[in-house]
């Protein structure tokens, strides 16, 4: 295998995906902020995330970098989710 099938059968988004994509990843960090401000996210939730899912950090890894457990990392990171889907439900 060349790694060229991998290509092949995950084809590069659109630029309207891409731009999909980006604006979707915009108005997820605009809603984080201001939940953060509102104080229905805490710091930590917040913190890993933004680490988590705009930066690509693992859990295991930010559980290692804090010195914590995985499963506090991975609640604390579903909790955001949930507030998240709960806000994004409550503006439509």
């Amino acid at each position: 295998m060349t790694g060229l099938e991998d290509a092949i059968a995950h084809p590069a988004p659109s630029l309207d995906d891409s731009y999909i994509m980006f604006d979707d990843r915009r108005r997820v960090k605009l809603a984080v902020d201001k939940l953060f401000r509102c104080g229905r996210l805490t710091v930590k939730q917040k913190e890993r995330f933004v680490r988590h899912f705009f930066v690509g950090v693992s859990l295991r890894k930010i559980a290692s970098d804090e010195g914590v457990h995985f499963t506090s990392v991975d609640e604390s990171i579903r909790r955001a989710v949930d507030k998240l889907r709960t806000y994004f439900n409550e503006i439509k």
